[in-house]
């Protein structure tokens, strides 16, 4: 992107800037300049009327402002015929020899007085036209003026004796070559400081509108030309692809940020090669892009971004870099260009989360999902500070007894008329940073829970995010609500997911030692699914594991019944309590205690109940209870 707009130089640029604006005072004054020759004509007539040859070069003139006039009328005529060419050299070379020819004309005459004046008037009259006319290169011109007609009659005048009028047309000379000069430095001037300003301006705004890494157009700049699309009246449809690179944060993390930069300059110089003609491209931010151009072409083009490969430069070994895409083909009187990018940006995050798909178009379906999110974020934090969010019981089972052992806390949100199902506002919880507080009230929901049951030999659990789990500020804030409840805190278990979040470094075994040394159980839910070995998992104070359904669902098949028996003597050795979750048939609970595992969890026991139904179905803990 260059500031110098029309592709020629700054110095070019101040010859054009000048040559069109003494061109439009020429056409300011051209329109009363003919008048004014035909009124000069007219006084030399009647001044000097007795001439059969002043008559002749009068009609000559008169032609010669034909033209004048035949030329400004024709000004708009983008391909100029013969005729009008040759009236434009009839006009402006014809007056000029016509200037010059009068005073010659009169050489017989010049020793009368009136005859000298008129011609003295003449000839100022011409030199004030030719002030208008060529002050842009008046220094050239003045000699060509000079020596077209001033000379000529300087000269009639000096050989007829006649040297008051030649002083005068002299002094003027002097005086309009003296002022155009300065008048024409002045304007030239203000033009060469109005371009460079133009071009400061220019190269201000190009900056303002461009990413400094890949010279693509920022936010900002995208959102320029979205508004430029939307105000051509000739565009219709608009394409908009929102593009966000997989696994680009890798590239950072593992191989520096300046192998971060390269590849987002390539990756923006490789979508500038794919798009149409026409189109805009720009980083959004991060690692996202974005293209947009005229048409409804948009899914082709998301298509063509897709297939687009790049390896990272001084990283041998690391795994290539695409894109997922998001695609929005709307009309232009049907959305502004936030809302287009919105709904571009909508599809992107679907096509990143739906598994095989690298590109995803926004529907209507994604669109109302997009704003239901939105309104949920709006609404969350009033949520979780009001109590709405409130927690039903699923049952954890002891096998060999059939008794209630344990309860794990479901959050749900009771919103308006409606009940909002965890899976759809948990993961808007973390987005919008949230988690403590929200770990907070479900622990809150734990002790009413502990209190209901507070004769009951039943575990209580509740889920906590990983962040917060090995968090100094969690442990802090928990400690103090437990010295606010009268609660046997040994009853209480705080669950956190397998997660490559879950780091085992010396500072996190500290601040989950200080949780654990509070009273509650500690358990690693998911278990069998994330990154943690059975050796690493013993170097923190765990006390129960909780096997991922996906295992249990498995059981029968080859190495499965053998791997989780493995998992459930290591952790019975080590004193650590196992569960199994998604227990829904008979024959996977047969397998289970076979295997060994005492406690289960699952849609076989019954399905999430609110607390008082759940206690209900398990009548005898029920009635020690009571």
């Amino acid at each position: 992107m260059s500031a110098d707009r029309t592709g020629v130089g700054q110095d070019a640029r101040i010859r054009a800037e000048r040559g069109a604006f003494y061109e439009s005072q020429r056409a300011r004054v051209g329109r009363t300049d003919a008048a004014a020759i035909v009124g000069v004509v007219l006084f030399v007539l009647f001044s000097i009327g007795d001439s059969v040859i002043l008559y002749v070069w009068a009609t000559v003139v008169w032609t010669q402002v034909v033209s004048g006039i035949a030329i400004y009328r024709a000004a708009s005529i983008e391909t100029q015929p013969f005729w009008l060419k040759a009236a434009e050299v009839w006009w402006f070379r014809g007056t000029s020899v016509s200037w010059a020819l009068l005073p010659l004309l009169l050489l017989d005459r010049a020793q009368d007085v009136e005859v000298a004046w008129v011609i003295a008037f003449f000839i100022i009259f011409g030199l004030a036209s030719d002030a208008i006319y060529l002050p842009q290169t008046y220094d050239i011109n003045l000699v060509a003026s000079g020596s077209g007609f001033a000379l000529p009659a300087l000269g009639v005048l000096a050989y007829s004796g006649q040297w008051i009028p030649f002083a005068a047309i002299l002094g003027i000379l002097l005086h309009v070559t003296v002022a155009a000069s300065g008048i024409t430095r002045i304007v030239n001037e203000l033009l060469e400081k109005s371009v460079r300003a133009s071009d400061a301006e220019d190269e201000a705004r190009r900056q303002s509108l461009t990413d400094p890494l890949t010279g693509l157009f920022n936010r900002a700049g995208v959102l320029a030309a979205l508004e430029e699309l939307r105000d051509d009246p000739e565009v219709d449809m608009i394409s908009v692809c929102f593009i966000d690179l997989d696994g680009f944060k890798a590239i950072n993390d593992n191989y520096s940020y300046a192998c971060g930069d390269h590849m987002l300059i390539q990756f923006g110089e490789a979508i500038v090669d794919v798009v149409p003609d026409g189109w805009s491209v720009g980083r959004f931010g991060g690692d996202e892009f974005v293209a947009a151009g005229r048409g409804d072409d948009g899914p082709q083009v998301a298509e063509a971004i897709a297939k687009i490969v790049k390896s990272p430069i001084a990283a041998p070994g690391a795994r290539a870099v695409r894109a997922s895409v998001g695609v929005n083909v709307v009309r232009t009187s049907e959305a502004d260009s936030l809302t287009m990018l919105h709904f571009a940006g909508t599809a992107v995050r679907a096509a990143k989360t739906t598994p095989g798909q690298s590109v995803m178009h926004s529907t209507e379906e994604l669109q109302s999902a997009s704003a239901r999110r939105a309104q949920l974020e709006a609404a969350l934090p009033d949520a979780i500070a009001n109590g709405e969010i409130e927690g039903i019981g699923q049952a954890q089972v002891d096998i060999s007894t059939g008794d209630l052992c344990g309860i794990e806390l479901l959050a749900r949100w009771n919103r308006d008329d409606e009940v909002v199902m965890p899976g759809e506002f948990i993961p808007l919880v973390g987005k919008i940073g949230l988690d403590h507080e929200f770990d907070l009230s479900m622990i809150r929901n734990a002790f009413e829970v502990l209190a209901q049951t507070k004769h009951l030999d039943v575990q209580v659990s509740v889920n906590v995010s990983t962040k917060r789990f090995a968090s100094p500020v969690f442990v802090d804030h928990l400690a103090e609500l437990l010295d606010t409840v009268d609660i046997d805190t040994t009853r209480l278990t705080l669950e956190v997911t397998e997660t490559d979040e879950l780091t085992f470094d010396d500072e996190t075994v500290v601040v989950v030692q200080r949780l654990a040394a509070l009273g509650p159980r500690l358990s690693i839910d998911d278990f069998g699914t994330g990154y943690s070995s059975l050796t690493r998992l013993v170097a923190m104070p765990f006390s129960e594991l909780k096997l991922d359904l996906s295992l249990i669902q498995r059981l029968g098949e080859p190495g499965v019944d053998d791997l989780v028996r493995s998992i459930s003597d290591f952790a019975q050795r080590n004193n650590i309590a196992v569960v199994a979750e998604g227990v829904e048939t008979e024959q996977q609970r047969s397998v289970v205690a076979d295997l060994g595992i005492r406690n289960v969890q699952g849609y076989l026991f019954g399905m999430p109940a609110p607390i008082d139904e759940l206690l209900w179905q398990f009548e005898s803990s029920y009635h020690q209870a009571a």
